[in-house]
This record gives C-alpha cells, structure tokens and sequence, in this order.
C-alpha cells in the first residue's frame, strides 16, 4: 500500500459534507497522482453511500515512509 490514513476529519452542514483526511505517503510515489485518486474516490463513495454532496476533500501529507 502506498498511502496510510493517520487521521480524518468530517463536518457536515446543509452546504454538504467536508472532509480531512491526514496521509503518510510512500517515498517515491507521486503525492498529486495519490492525493487526486484519494478525493475522487472519496467523494464517489460518500455520494453514492449517503446521497449527500461532498463539498470538500482536503488532504494534508503528514510524512513520507522510506
């Protein structure tokens, strides 16, 4: 696995669903390529399970694992 979720965050208002997610990447992995998969499957997810619109996915790298 290349990524490791440390911590997530979720607040939901009327506005939709935001979300923080705190990753640990792995050394050599391309972060951007990582952190657009994490968000699009994300909010596919959350969008198909609860019908509710998710508004934000922000994604903080906490660290890289050599």
């Amino acid at each position: 696995e290349f990524r490791r979720v440390l911590f997530r965050s979720v607040n939901i208002t009327e506005a939709g669903i935001d979300i923080d997610l705190f990753i640990i990447v792995e050394y050599g992995i391309s972060i951007v390529e990582v952190c657009n998969i994490i968000k699009s499957q994300v909010c596919y997810k959350i969008e198909n399970m609860t019908g509710a619109k998710v508004r934000r996915v922000n994604i903080s790298v906490e660290g890289i694992r050599v």
